[in-house]
């Protein structure tokens, strides 16, 4: 998600040269933003007869340079123009210049996109509005006209942002997943929605999964807010895991990712005081359970170029975890990102 420094180094320089040598055009083309202003800032108002756009500009070319803005005025603003020499720049260079050099032929991250997640609360209020404000709203985050959003999370059965708590497989001692099934949130809110999005986006929305809580009888205190997975449930919970993917495969949804557990260290300081529904997943137990249950049998399934991430927590902890998960070559072979 950081993109890195010298990348940043590079954008920020040829913003301000390109500002510095560019004739302004504005585009006339876009719905322009209905702000409105609430309690932390501005908003754009988008309903059924009215939502902003945005033209997403073409790659740039050596006439032509790009500028995003979004700061004193509501909602996205760009222009474009073509690239003029200028013998003298609008602001003070001293004698003393700085050579940057940039390598574009090295690279490093690639910045995959940017989005939001498909809860059961965001699924939920977007079926309450009209079927046209519904429309405008997903138009907004995926369309071509809109934030173009690329990336998802999606919880695997109940999060924190949900009217009930459920897993997909209630029924205790059901350890080879007879009873597993997907929920009436999953059928009649998340499948529907993100099916709309992919067809509403013109890329390929890169879906990333994550579950809160095993269920409460695979628990050592047998209740979805935080308790460990007991041992011997370690197998069940892994293919768990994979049955999901597989039944949303089912419904036409593929995931790209997944992490391992929901921001476990919840469980340590959240979990008793908001009672979250969550797994206490310590790295050393995280470490065991990828290497000896869930990358053998991901890596035995259909679903063996489906990545796994590990950590899915706040930044405070990363270098705490990853030192404990990582330290075993084995467990890094099947971990494939960091999600933070």
């Amino acid at each position: 998600r950081n993109m890195n420094m010298k990348t940043n180094i590079s954008v920020f320089l040829s913003i301000v040269i390109s500002f510095a040598c560019i004739t302004s055009t504005t585009t006339d083309f876009d719905v322009p933003c209905a702000a409105r202003f609430g309690d932390s800032g501005y908003v754009c108002v988008c309903n059924a007869t009215y939502c902003d756009t945005f033209t997403y500009p073409s790659r740039s070319t050596k006439n032509f340079t790009h500028i995003f803005t979004s700061n004193h005025t509501p909602g996205y603003n760009f222009r474009w123009g073509p690239v003029q020499n200028a013998s003298a720049l609008p602001i003070s260079v001293s004698d003393d210049v700085i050579k940057i050099t940039i390598n574009t032929s090295h690279t490093y991250q690639q910045l995959k996109g940017i989005g939001s997640s498909f809860t059961d609360s965001f699924c939920i209020n977007l079926k309450n509005l009209s079927y046209s404000a519904a429309q405008n709203l997903l138009n907004s985050f995926f369309a071509p006209n809109g934030s173009e959003y690329k990336l998802a999370r999606v919880p695997i059965a109940a999060s924190d942002f949900c009217t009930r708590t459920y897993t997909y497989d209630d029924t205790p001692g059901d350890v080879t997943l007879e009873h597993f099934q997907l929920a009436e949130e999953d059928y009649e809110y998340k499948i529907p929605i993100i099916s709309a999005a992919k067809e509403i986006s013109r890329h390929s929305l890169y879906l990333v999964a994550t579950p809160w809580t095993s269920p409460n009888w695979t628990k050592t205190n047998n209740n979805y807010p935080p308790g460990y997975l007991k041992q011997e449930y370690w197998t069940y919970w892994a293919n768990y895991i994979i049955r999901f993917l597989e039944e949303y495969k089912k419904e036409g949804i593929d995931f790209w990712g997944f992490s391992v557990s929901n921001e476990p260290s919840n469980s340590i300081y959240m979990g008793l005081k908001y009672l979250i529904n969550n797994i206490m997943f310590m790295p050393m137990d995280h470490r065991v359970f990828v290497k000896e249950h869930l990358g053998p049998l991901l890596r035995a399934s259909p679903f063996n170029k489906t990545k796994i991430f590990t950590f899915e927590d706040s930044r405070k902890f990363l270098k705490y975890w990853i030192d404990r998960v990582m330290e075993d070559p084995d467990v890094a072979t099947y971990i494939d990102g960091v999600s933070v």
